[in-house]
C-alpha cells in the first residue's frame, strides 16, 4: 500500500465518522424536537386556560353577590326579629 493509498483510507475514514456523528446529532435533535409542543398547541391550550378561568371568576363573582344579599337579608330579618322581640316584651 503506497502512502497515497494510506492517505486515502485513513481520509475515508475520518470521513465515516464524522458522518456517523452527524447521523447520532441528527438523531438526537430529532428526539428533542419530540419533546416540544407545536406553538399553535400551545397557544390554543393558553386559550382554553384563559375561557375556563375566566369562568370561574364569574362564577366566583355571582356566588359572592349571592352571598352579599343573603347576608343582607338575614341582617334585615335578624332586625326586624329582635324589633318584634323587644316590642313583646314591653
Amino acid at each position: 500500500m503506497n502512502a497515497m493509498d494510506k492517505e486515502h483510507s485513513l481520509q475515508a475514514d475520518e470521513l465515516a465518522r464524522r458522518l456517523d456523528e452527524l447521523n447520532h446529532a441528527h438523531a438526537k435533535a430529532t428526539e428533542d424536537k419530540m419533546q416540544f409542543l407545536p406553538r399553535e398547541v400551545f397557544e390554543q391550550s393558553q386559550k382554553e386556560e384563559r375561557s375556563w378561568r375566566e369562568q370561574v371568576n364569574n362564577t366566583l363573582a355571582e356566588a359572592k353577590g349571592r352571598a352579599t344579599i343573603l347576608a343582607a337579608i338575614m341582617s334585615i330579618a335578624v332586625g326586624i326579629v329582635v324589633l318584634v322581640i323587644s316590642k313583646i316584651w314591653k
